[in-house]
């Protein structure tokens, strides 16, 4: 499907740069999580994670599903607007501020 708008070699650079950027901001986001969490609500958290990420992908396989089952556009239209979606991230989480952990007695 993208062989005729787009080469290969720039499919399997975009997987793997959006690949290494999911395995990242996962670690990151479940160590900064469960940082800020009691230890007894730590479970609870982890759950909450686990959830929302499944939630998450099953909405996003769905968007984009319809997104090619709509329209003729194809791949292209599916990376356009996942990429859109990531620079909107990193947008958000650049101007949000730094949560430190608060020590508790």
């Amino acid at each position: 499907f993208t062989l005729d708008l787009v080469p290969i070699a720039v499919v399997v650079a975009g997987s793997v740069i959006m690949g290494t950027g999911m395995g990242i901001s996962t670690a990151r986001l479940s160590t900064a999580t469960l940082a800020l969490a009691h230890v007894d609500e730590q479970g609870t958290y982890s759950s909450a994670l686990q959830a929302g990420e499944s939630m998450a992908v099953a909405a996003t396989t769905a968007v984009m599903a319809s997104i090619l089952a709509s329209t003729s556009a194809g791949f292209g239209l599916v990376y356009a607007v996942l990429a859109v979606g990531g620079i909107a991230t990193i947008v958000i989480a650049a101007r949000a501020p730094a949560v430190r952990r608060v020590a508790v007695a």
